[in-house]
């Protein structure tokens, strides 16, 4: 989908400049007296996901309001409409990298405080640190539930919004539904692939009969298919991905039975 056309809209005049320097002063105060960011600042990235843009808003207006808080590196805004409570009247969501992850820090504080456009509802920041991956999180997401016509095209579309690198579409185990249908989808790294899970998952497509379901690939191999991806089929590098296939170990060739020792018979007695 395209964006929007551009409609003029300044960042909010003295209300958001007072939470800018409100959160710039209490960061480098913080960072002056600590020494060091936190631990959970420093696990952080660099991007932020903001919820409820106004319709209207355009990627240049989100961007202008960002600069008061640093260095942004790139805004775009996503195609689709936030899902409740912050989709109503086509609210949509923006996708930003700023220049360091304090910066990024700073916006995540000044949740719930940014307006994109004076009489609208304050922007809701998500950021992802350390704390909020698995263990096995990587860049390589399995996603189920595509939507039955051109699902490479569907995957290509929504997924390059945040950083595709490539994926597979995974073929339908004989005998399940459409619902099974899935793909492998490796993205730029791993705090894109977090962000993707919060948008994506739990969202119900035009195209699809149940919502989509997307995970951080787990332990679970498909080996062929981790193969194909990890042999440079749509392009980049392998890696373990989760699978509705079962995936069969080799199993060595059967042992025989021990044989028995030979059973000696007695002698026959002697003939007189």
């Amino acid at each position: 989908a395209a964006m929007p056309a551009a409609a003029s809209t300044a960042a909010s005049g003295s209300a958001v400049a007072a939470v800018a320097a409100a959160a710039k002063s209490a960061s480098s105060g913080s960072e002056v007296a600590a020494g060091a960011p936190s631990a959970k600042s420093a696990a952080g990235g660099r991007r932020v996901m903001l919820l409820g843009v106004p319709a209207g808003a355009t990627a240049e207006s989100v961007q202008e309001l960002l600069d008061l808080l640093g260095d942004v590196q790139e805004c775009r805004l996503l195609a689709q409409q936030c899902p409740p409570p912050h989709g109503a009247a086509g609210q949509r969501a923006a996708l930003v990298t700023m220049a360091d992850s304090k910066q990024a820090s700073r916006i995540a504080e000044a949740s719930g405080h940014l307006l994109v456009e004076e009489g609208t509802a304050p922007l809701i920041v998500l950021r992802i640190t350390g704390d909020d991956l698995p263990a096995h999180a990587s860049n390589l997401l399995h996603v189920a539930g595509l939507p039955q016509a051109d699902p490479e095209d569907f995957v290509s579309r929504m997924f390059g919004q945040f950083g595709l690198r490539e994926f597979l579409i995974l073929p339908t185990p004989e005998g399940e539904t459409l619902y099974t249908r899935a793909a492998l989808v490796r993205l730029a790294d791993v705090e894109f692939a977090a962000l993707a899970i919060k948008w994506f998952d739990g969202r119900l497509v035009a195209g699809a009969a149940h919502p989509l379901k997307v995970n951080f690939a787990v332990s679970r191999i498909e080996a062929p298919a981790a193969a194909r991806l990890g042999a440079g089929l749509l392009g980049g590098g392998g890696g373990g991905v989760a699978s509705s296939v079962p995936v069969s170990a080799p199993q060595p060739p059967p042992v025989p039975p021990p044989v028995p020792p030979p059973r000696l018979l007695p002698a026959p007695p002697s003939m007189p």
